[in-house]
């Protein structure tokens, strides 16, 4: 059998809420394409990561714990004195996004990103930062108005968690830490700062939530990584996943290319080319932390339409072969079932979402 391109499409958070939604809610998700698509499928890979960024630095045979995420995302910035700072120097780079805590009880939530910082305000909250961090060893830059960044002593050890892993979730237990500095505290100071800024005394005037906190994370150090993927696609439609696809690319050192409008466009790009192709399909995520069910049935169905059901048809043709994951640390292989079982039913994506969990309570129990 000739040798042909292999797509390896990421749907985050897919199969996150089906089975708390079936039992609790009694709502179970249609997709007709997918659910056809995965009757029959075996697990390329179980892994006990979680997130996209981790699952992708994983997936490539990446073995630290700490991703290095802010290297290659700086690098998409044109910012020269932050490329030149990290070459000369030999600092570490973090990212260190503005976001918004929200404070309980007994816990804290990130509750969003803060998008709609203007570059000026932007730069005056890092300069506020330079000046009160210099003397800690702590440099902050500006990639763009949503994605900052810091360095520090390339000698600190540090662990960190993604962004995208604690959207709206406690992130008490995922604060960064290194044994050579409390980064807690230095998140208190930060705090500290932000509160009693000009620019957020501007938004809380103009009725805009407030900018309290920055979330560092991704601070490992760079390694030659395998190259797998002659490709990354993603929108450019959403500025976060343009990023996130274009950090992606940096990282296996290819091009990356804006998604198609659906996967008969996608089939035109690389039809007759052999090799792997990266696609990101990250329109889930906001229903899923929303718990907008309708939303989330709605964003599937696109997706499910527009390319699921070509790259399905590709797949059963023997053009393509098809790598599906959902950025939860499972990558699953549709396989073409045999003609004694033609009867089977497609099945729901509720029970890949059983069939995953199992896994990775037999990936804890070895």
């Amino acid at each position: 059998m000739s040798p042909k391109p292999e797509i390896h499409l990421s749907i985050p958070a897919l199969f996150e809420p089906l089975e708390l939604w079936k039992k609790g809610l009694k709502f179970e998700v249609t997709s007709d394409y997918l659910s056809l698509l995965l009757t029959s499928l075996e697990f390329v890979d179980v892994q006990k990561v979680q997130g996209l960024s981790a699952c992708f630095f994983s997936n490539l045979g990446w073995k630290d714990k700490e991703i290095p995420a802010a290297y290659f995302r700086a690098s998409i910035h044109p910012d020269h004195a932050l490329h030149s700072s990290l070459i000369q120097d030999k600092r570490n780079i973090m990212c260190a996004d503005p976001v918004h805590f929200e404070v309980g009880m007994k816990d804290v939530t990130l509750t969003q990103t803060i998008c709609d910082l203007t570059e000026a305000d932007a730069k005056e909250i890092l300069a506020l930062l330079n000046q009160y961090f210099r003397a800690d060893g702590l440099q902050f830059f500006y990639g763009s108005n949503q994605h900052w960044y810091v360095l520090f002593p390339s000698s600190e050890v540090i662990e960190t968690t993604p962004l995208e892993d604690v959207l709206n979730k406690n992130i008490i237990a995922s604060l960064p830490f290194s044994e050579q500095r409390n980064w807690q505290q230095i998140q208190n100071e930060i705090q500290m700062i932000l509160h009693s800024s000009e620019v957020n005394k501007r938004r809380e005037m103009a009725g805009l939530i407030p900018l309290n906190s920055l979330w560092f994370w991704g601070g490992g150090k760079p390694k030659k990584i395998k190259t797998e993927y002659e490709k990354v696609f993603s929108s450019d439609e959403d500025h976060k996943s343009e990023i996130q696809g274009k950090m992606l690319a940096q990282a296996v050192d290819c091009k990356w290319y804006k998604l198609p409008s659906n996967g008969n466009a996608l089939l035109t790009q690389i039809r007759n080319r052999v090799g792997k192709y990266f696609v990101l399909l990250d329109r889930l995520q906001q229903p899923v932390r929303e718990e907008n069910l309708d939303a989330y049935q709605t964003v599937l169905t696109q997706i499910d339409e527009g390319y699921i059901k070509p790259l399905m048809q590709a797949w059963k043709s023997n053009q393509i072969d098809l790598v599906l994951d959902a950025a939860d640390g499972s990558r699953i292989r549709p396989i073409k079932p045999s003609v004694l079982k033609f009867w089977k039913k497609p099945r729901s994506l509720s029970d890949v979402a059983v069939m995953i969990n199992q896994q990775k309570m037999m990936l804890g129990k070895n």
